[in-house]
Parts: C-alpha cells; sequence; structure tokens
C-alpha cells in the first residue's frame, strides 16, 4: 500500500476554508479539475454514506462515498468507488488544523492507495498529488497562502 501526501497552509480562518471543503458536493467551487460534482439519489452532501460522481475537466469520472465527516475535527475521509482499473482502492482524508501564529489554516490531504501492479501504484499516487496540489493552490488563490509544506 502507497501513501499520497499533500499539505500546505491556506491564509485564512479554518471555520472559511472548512465551509469551502466541508460539503462533500463543494469541488467545484474551489477545485479547477473538478467542474462538475453532483451527489447521487438526492443524498445531502453532508451525510456520510452520500455518494458523489465527480466529471474531471480531461473527461474522467470518479465515484466516491463519504465515509466519514466531522466538524469538531475539520475532517472527512472518503473511499474512492470503483477505481480506475489498476488500483485496488483508494481512502481519502482531507484534515484541517488552526495555524494560530496569523488565524491560518494548515490543510493535510492524504490517501492510501492499493494497486495492482507497483508500478501502477507509483504513477498513480503522483498522479494523485498533483491533483492534490492543483486543488490546494486554487484554495490558496482563493484564500491566500504560503507555499506548500510537502
Amino acid at each position: 500500500m502507497a501513501r499520497a501526501m499533500r499539505s500546505a497552509v491556506i491564509g485564512a480562518p479554518i471555520d472559511d476554508v472548512w465551509k469551502t471543503i466541508r460539503p462533500f458536493d463543494g469541488l467545484p467551487a474551489w477545485h479547477p479539475l473538478c467542474p462538475d460534482t453532483q451527489i447521487e439519489n438526492g443524498e445531502s452532501p453532508l451525510a456520510v454514506g452520500s455518494v458523489r460522481n465527480i466529471e474531471q475537466t480531461d473527461g474522467q469520472h470518479f465515484r466516491e462515498r463519504l465515509l466519514a465527516l466531522s466538524d469538531a475535527e475539520h475532517r472527512q475521509t472518503y473511499s474512492m468507488i470503483e477505481p480506475p482499473r489498476t488500483v485496488s482502492s483508494m481512502v481519502t482524508t482531507m484534515r484541517l488544523q488552526p495555524v494560530t501564529d496569523g488565524d491560518l489554516t494548515f490543510l493535510l490531504w492524504t490517501s492510501e492507495i492499493a494497486a495492482r501492479e507497483k508500478e501502477d501504484e507509483e504513477s498513480f499516487v503522483g498522479f494523485v498529488e498533483d491533483a492534490y496540489m492543483t486543488g490546494i493552490r486554487s484554495l490558496q488563490k482563493i484564500f491566500g497562502g504560503g507555499a506548500a509544506v510537502s
């Protein structure tokens, strides 16, 4: 199993950033690679168990299930449903933490990825990390913020 990880400081208070990323169907508001995200079956975008269907700018479609949502911990965890053929499973967590010096937000975005072949795993981790950085850079553009930590 491999781990994809990206983190950064966002130039806004944690509650402001959380309001933006919290809705499970909210990707179009801040992630430029995901212009269309729909929650299936009329579920609430805040309901654990809801499934989102993401259409990316490159035409790829992904389905993900919300596994956990914690307002107290500013954290959401979700899994990929029907991952690409080379991937067995992927579970992702986005977590925010306050940076008290300046009222900023630290964002940590991680995924545990299992692929069928080692080469596929490394390639998919790179793809995922690039997508995370695109989203992080967009949040930094929206709210302000420094360079990514890792």
